[in-house]
């Protein structure tokens, strides 16, 4: 009797002492893979921050930059108007304008016709005002093809031909017909000048991925 009493009570010490370790090993399992899931996540969490303030300092720099720039881009162009040479900064911008502005062409070959001493009979072209792009990221310039049909004696043309070259707004002739007497000469004139839309400065979302 005594003997049994003995070996089931070691028994009993065994099984609990297996309950013990066994626990134990699970907690331990459940400890190093909460550690592991938690240094992965922290780790994951560090290079997340890493690349944010990474782009951060590139946003930095570039803003730096672009304010260096307009200053700089400032300076030149007081520069037109303390020159005093009657080329104003204003002048500058009218040469390449941001705005696809049709009928202020048209007054602007007229105002060149009539300095000439021709008189304009037409002025043929599309007025794309409401389609044309506004602004753009990188913006090109963009074409603005027009005729023009003049008459006037030949000296006059060829006056107004000179003062098309001589334009503040650059004109390039593309095409030219003449036709008439030697009193009156009437010149149809294909003309392309440019325009060029304004840069959007527009602040865009960027989404950063570890």
């Amino acid at each position: 009797m005594k003997t049994s009493t003995v070996i089931s009570t070691k028994r009993l010490q065994i099984e609990r002492s297996k309950s013990v370790i066994l626990g134990t090993v699970v907690a331990s399992a459940i400890v190093i893979s909460m550690a592991i899931v938690t240094t992965k996540f922290l780790w994951d969490l560090g290079r997340h921050y890493s690349a944010v303030n990474g782009q951060k300092e590139i946003a930095r720099d570039t803003l730096r930059r672009n304010l260096d720039n307009a200053q700089q881009l400032k300076g030149k162009f007081a520069q037109f108007d303390d020159a005093g040479d009657g080329i104003t900064s204003q002048t500058v911008l009218d040469a390449l304008p941001s705005k696809y502005d049709y009928p202020a062409l048209v007054t602007s070959i007229d105002a060149i016709a009539k300095r000439s001493g021709v008189t304009v009979d037409s002025v043929t072209g599309e007025d794309l005002g409401d389609s044309a792009l506004t602004s753009e990221t990188n913006p090109q310039a963009v074409a603005m093809p027009v005729t023009v049909s003049v008459k006037g004696a030949y000296g006059d043309l060829a006056k107004f031909v000179q003062n098309l070259h001589r334009s503040i707004r650059p004109f390039t002739i593309k095409h030219l017909e003449i036709r008439g007497t030697d009193q009156v000469i009437t010149a149809d004139i294909l003309l392309e000048t440019h325009y060029q839309p304004a840069i959007n400065l527009e602040v865009v979302k960027e989404e950063i991925g570890t």
